[in-house]
């Protein structure tokens, strides 16, 4: 009899020990990961407490291939001085788990329920004291004779637990090759949702970036249909040759209302073969450059007063609650620029001087009127500088040092790198 099931045993036994190995493996592997830590040099602990900082390790290994060798790099998280790496959990988790440093995970966590068979793109969710939704846009991708799309809006009931579903059919004013959501909010007691909708390209020689539109669309749930779909418009001042980038810089938070939306609008001449050779910082070639803000609430488009000194290919754009941020860097001075979502007309200038030069930074962002800075240190390629900069008090709060918990690691073939953070 055994020699009659032998095939199915052995099937068997393998794939408990494939499925040993993923779940098993990360907890064996642990040691050959270093931990890092983030350091007090001065100024209070807590502004680091919910600062997440994400890069990868390289170690002094490599591995041959056809193409030669390459690093092994370990891509980690820093979560309240705990470093976790991606290949610490199973491959089923990682299959099926939003990272935990994503705005999802503690709502996950809430909500397993509500969570099951839903992307984790935040950009599909809102929360609000009462309400956790999740919308979606099914047959994203059609050709023009394809079936309908439809928002598929899931609810949950805080207070209740009780969900609720709703199917809405989208409105087919145009034949549109892809429709992706960008941002859901409620506002004045409206479900809204924004999205990106491109038009698909009949000719490749005679492309424009006007294709791309951007649209807020009301769900009335109760009646299961749109009541308003409203195309935003913008007084683009592209020349007939220039072709326009349209691109939405406002920062998608979760469980946060915002009636106000910030776009960027780039005007950039076509690609063509005698300008591939030209760098990119010519005059020739550096784009000019708008902002635009956009409500909700009153449908209004109004342009956004840039300093002359802004260009878009080395200058930045935060939008940090009520406030825009563009900033530029001249060796180790930041060039400051505020503008109130108030009082558009108007904007400050401010120049820090900095103790690093904006090379050495890997990571930088501003959040609640602090600048966030981490820097490479000349004391070693695992270690990393930390600063804050409160912008309105014009002072550092806060310098530390982020580096491995062991000395083993200090030498200079191991390297760390920085290239993400997030700020709660």
């Amino acid at each position: 009899m055994l020699k009659r099931y032998w095939k199915l045993y052995t099937l068997i036994v393998v794939i408990i020990l494939i499925v040993g190995i993923f779940y098993l493996k990360p907890i064996f592997s642990n040691t050959d990961y270093p931990n890092f830590t983030i350091k007090t040099i001065e100024g209070n602990p807590s502004e680091v407490e919910e600062l997440t900082l994400q890069g990868y390790y390289s170690p002094d290994s490599r591995i041959q291939n056809e193409f030669g060798m390459i690093h092994s790099d370990k891509y980690f998280s820093l979560i309240k001085n705990k470093t976790l790496y991606d290949k610490q959990t199973s491959f089923l988790s990682q299959s099926t788990y939003i990272e935990k440093t994503s705005p999802l995970a503690s709502l996950q966590n809430e909500h397993k329920k509500f969570f099951r068979g839903k992307s984790s793109l935040t950009q599909n969710f809102f929360e609000d004291d009462s309400f956790l939704v999740y919308i979606e846009l099914n047959q994203e991708y059609l050709d023009r004779n394809s079936g309908k799309r439809f928002f598929s809006i899931s609810m949950l009931n805080k207070k209740t637990d009780e969900q609720l579903a709703y199917k809405i059919d989208f409105p087919k004013t145009k034949d549109y090759q892809f429709v992706d959501i960008q941002k859901i909010q409620i506002i004045n007691s409206n479900l809204t949702v924004l999205t990106r909708n491109d038009i698909p390209q009949t000719d490749p020689e005679e492309y424009h970036e006007n294709s791309q539109e951007y649209h807020i669309y009301q769900l009335d749930l109760g009646n299961q249909k749109v009541t308003s779909d409203n195309q935003i418009s913008f007084e683009s001042n592209a020349s007939a040759n220039e072709v326009t980038y349209i691109e939405l810089i406002s920062e998608t938070k979760i469980n946060q209302t915002s009636d106000d939306l910030i776009f960027s609008l780039s005007y950039e001449q076509p690609f063509d073969e005698e300008n591939e050779m030209v760098p990119l910082d010519s005059n020739s070639r550096v784009p000019s450059y708008e902002l635009y803000h956009y409500k909700i609430s009153t449908k209004e488009t109004k342009k956004i007063l840039l300093p002359k000194e802004y260009n878009k290919v080395d200058s930045t754009i935060v939008l940090d609650r009520s406030k825009i941020y563009s900033y530029h860097y001249t060796g180790n001075r930041i060039n400051l620029y505020t503008t109130n979502l108030m009082n558009l007309d108007e904007s400050s200038k401010k120049v820090i001087t900095l103790p690093v030069s904006n090379d050495a930074i890997e990571w930088q962002n501003i959040k609640n009127n602090k600048l966030y800075l981490v820097s490479k240190t000349k004391h070693s390629p695992l270690k990393k500088q930390l600063l804050i900069y409160h912008l309105t008090e014009e002072e550092m709060i806060y310098e530390g040092s982020f580096e491995p918990t062991s000395d083993i690691l200090q030498n200079n073939k191991n390297s760390v790198t920085i290239d993400y953070g997030l700020i709660d």
